[in-house]
């Protein structure tokens, strides 16, 4: 009965050890780690420890996500993500602006396109890895 209190509120100490988060791929979890070193001491238990080794372990291998790439990594055929948004028509991207997030490579159209991605790559990746929902 004791060990169950323990790791009750071991769990309740370390909850926010792990955020999963549904990126905007729809289907990536991404498990990362929150104010661990912050919130751990030096008379934790072996118990908490072992949680907490448990923890960061599943973190260190979370599922990643599977993204539609072309040989080279490129996703969406080159073309620009941002320009759908702004443009609303897909746009050539150039190998000149390029930039990497998610596992995939993602080229611009212009200079202007790949600054606004890279301030906010979630609002702009596509849904499903980029693959067909259908």
């Amino acid at each position: 009965m004791l060990v169950t209190a323990n790791l009750q509120n071991v769990m309740k100490r370390y909850s926010k050890l792990l955020t999963i988060s549904i990126a905007a791929t729809g289907t990536s979890l991404l498990a990362a780690e929150a104010n661990l070193s912050a919130s751990r001491t030096s008379n934790s238990t072996n118990l908490e420890k072992g949680i907490v080794d448990l923890l960061e372990e599943a973190a260190k291998t979370a599922h990643k996500a599977k993204v539609n790439i072309d040989r080279q990594g490129v996703i969406l055929k080159g073309y620009d993500p941002v320009a759908y948004f702004t443009l609303h028509r897909a746009v050539q991207g150039n190998a000149s602006f390029q930039t990497r997030f998610g596992g995939a490579t993602y080229e611009f159209a212009s200079a202007a396109d790949k600054a606004a991605f890279d301030k906010n790559p979630s609002r702009y990746v596509p849904q499903y890895g980029a693959f067909c929902a259908n």
